[in-house]
């Protein structure tokens, strides 16, 4: 039976101290029953449980289905419905009831008007000496969001076991100990699983798991956070055409991912730094580097198509897939390097890496471009956006990369080496201020375009190094 609470003495004392201390929407009211002192907050006229405290030794596991508090902004009391259950609003409480070496279980009902459950939200680890245990019957129906290890420990009066996850009222909740860690003797096995059926996905459900193809639900809404989190047996996902928002961490560091393909619009992408402003993992962090999204025509948000999107090669459906770039480690040569458009290097040790005029590869992680056509006598290529720490010194201390550059118009055959310069820097504004020099600077060609030998004598920990060859009297 659902409750609803008519304010105790207790309640209206303090939603009148803190409506007083905290004007503003959220601030918190605690009201007691003589069994449970609750916790809550109200925004836009909706009641979010924080926080339960035991006050007896028994709990008969109903939750209140709204609160009435003071609203200071109309001067009375007004009924405010619960529908959220804050991260760990439960935990402390499931853990002192745990603590009771003669507990028993305790069957808890959720109120219909609850949308949202957080992080931890029941999160309960069983005490041994124990015979508690915190139970549901069901879900419920409007139920919009689970967050990451809301049931942990928590046991379930009905559901649905498919292939190790429990789905409950059509929300898949955890793995109840199934194995997505890759321990088991079918670590090399893919787990096919198929939740199509289901309405949601708890968030985090899927992290660290190992070889598997997952089919999600077919009307899921909201992507959650850390739904794969370094998931790196998942390489390739179908995200349904319903999904409209992917939260922060959803596949990052899913480093076998080579496909995501969209059956709708564009989602919206979780900002990589957060609602608290503080930075967090992007949604598509470390994913593999060849990843590939694919779309749809007449679906829009994808800006121009092919390009990239969120960091990634896009495409439309029936397009035929880009070539893959060459990707080479360089830990395996024994000298010099010379790149071609689209390469992907990494372990740089080679004692000069060349990057033909016109071509862009990355160094890694680093992209460098090399040559390219300006206006005379500026002209100037980069050899590099960007010379970090992952080119190795010379013998003399020195960081050596070959550039190319070409006049806009002509030949640079018949210029003087002392009229090929470089400018270098730290950062790129820098290189306005730099003075040219040739000091470093190995004229190794003029025709048809310029290749010059850079040798810069840096110090081996500097992070960045910038350079510009120019045209000058």
């Amino acid at each position: 039976m659902k409750k609803t609470h008519a304010p105790s003495l207790f309640s209206l004392i303090g939603s009148v101290i803190c409506a007083a201390m905290c004007p503003s929407a959220r601030a918190y009211y605690y009201y007691n029953d003589d069994t449970i002192e609750w916790k809550y907050n109200v925004a836009n006229g909706c009641a979010t449980i924080t926080g339960a405290t035991l006050q007896s030794d028994y709990w008969d596991g109903s939750i209140p289905s709204s609160f009435n508090y003071y609203d200071s902004t109309i001067g009375r009391y007004t009924s405010a419905p619960v529908t959220a259950i804050g991260d760990r609003a439960f935990s402390s409480l499931l853990s002192d009831l745990g603590n009771d070496e003669n507990g028993s279980s305790v069957w808890i009902e959720l109120p219909d008007t609850v949308r949202r459950i957080g992080d931890e939200a029941f999160f309960y680890s069983e005490n041994a000496n124990s015979t508690f245990y915190p139970a549901f019957e069901t879900l419920p129906p409007d139920i919009e969001y689970i967050g990451s290890a809301s049931f942990w420990g928590c046991r379930f009066f009905s559901y649905d076991d498919v292939d190790g996850v429990i789905v409950v009222d059509g929300w898949a909740v955890r793995d109840d100990g199934a194995d997505f860690s890759g321990t088991s003797q079918q670590y090399n096995i893919p787990r096919i699983i198929d939740l199509s059926f289901a309405k949601g996905i708890s968030a985090g459900l899927f992290a660290h798991g190992r070889p598997m193809k997952i089919t999600l639900p077919s009307a899921l809404k909201i992507l959650p956070n850390h739904a794969f989190y370094w998931c790196d047996g998942l390489k390739e996902i179908v995200i349904p055409a319903t999904v409209t928002n992917i939260e922060y961490c959803a596949f990052t560091k899913c480093s076998s991912l080579t496909n995501i393909t969209f059956a709708g619009n564009a989602p919206v992408v979780a900002d990589p730094w957060g609602m608290s402003g503080n930075p967090i993992q992007g949604v598509f962090e470390g994913v593999n580097s060849n990843c590939v999204v694919t779309v749809q025509r007449g679906t829009t948000g994808w800006g121009e198509v092919p390009g990239i999107w969120q960091g990634m090669a896009i495409r439309y459906a029936d397009e035929e897939l880009p070539p893959a770039p060459v990707v080479v480690d360089l830990s395996t040569l024994t000298g010099d390097y010379t790149a071609s458009d689209g390469d992907i290097l990494t372990n740089s040790t080679a004692y000069v890496v060349t990057v033909p005029g016109g071509a862009t590869v990355t160094i890694n992680g680093v992209t460098v471009t090399g040559g390219g056509a300006g206006n005379s006598p500026a002209t100037f290529a980069e050899s590099g956006e960007a010379l970090t720490s992952a080119f190795t010194p010379g013998a003399n201390g020195t960081w050596r990369l070959t550039a190319y550059a070409e006049l806009a118009s002509g030949s640079a055959a018949g210029l003087a080496d002392s009229q090929i310069k470089v400018r270098r820097a730290d950062t790129v504004a820098g290189l306005a201020t730099a003075e040219p020099t040739t000091s470093g600077v190995t004229v190794l060609e003029k025709a048809p375009a310029v290749k010059v030998d850079l040798e810069v004598a840096v110090p081996t920990n500097t992070d960045s190094q910038f350079f510009r060859v120019e045209f000058g009297e």
